[in-house]
């Protein structure tokens, strides 16, 4: 992250790189890459410490309120290799068809 926070662009440029390799050959998008890695290199690093992996508890809360709110809590496990018992792709959850839905 302290790379990827100095470089937007080396860090858009390996992604798309590694992705074609270590994920079954599916591209991510270089333009798409290069905006988002510009986007977030100011948020890779906590500002008052310089490292990686500080959360604020609002943050949080409301990513939790976001999910509960679009319907995105369930009782299913995301997998990328989905089972269709108890594990469900993002299509499964997207469809609706990932487990129930938590209350």
């Amino acid at each position: 992250y302290q790379r990827a926070a100095a470089s937007s662009q080396a860090a858009a440029e390996t992604l798309v790189r590694l992705a074609a390799v270590e994920n079954a050959g599916h591209a991510v998008d270089p333009a798409l890459a290069k905006a988002s890695a510009e986007y977030l290199a100011g948020s890779f690093l906590d500002r008052a410490t310089g490292k990686w992996g500080h959360m604020e508890e609002g943050v949080w809360t409301a990513y939790i309120t976001w999910l509960w709110e679009a319907g995105l809590l369930t009782t299913g496990t995301q997998s990328r290799h989905p089972d269709g018992g108890r594990t469900f792709s993002l299509d499964d959850l997207r469809q609706g068809r990932a487990g129930k839905k938590i209350p």
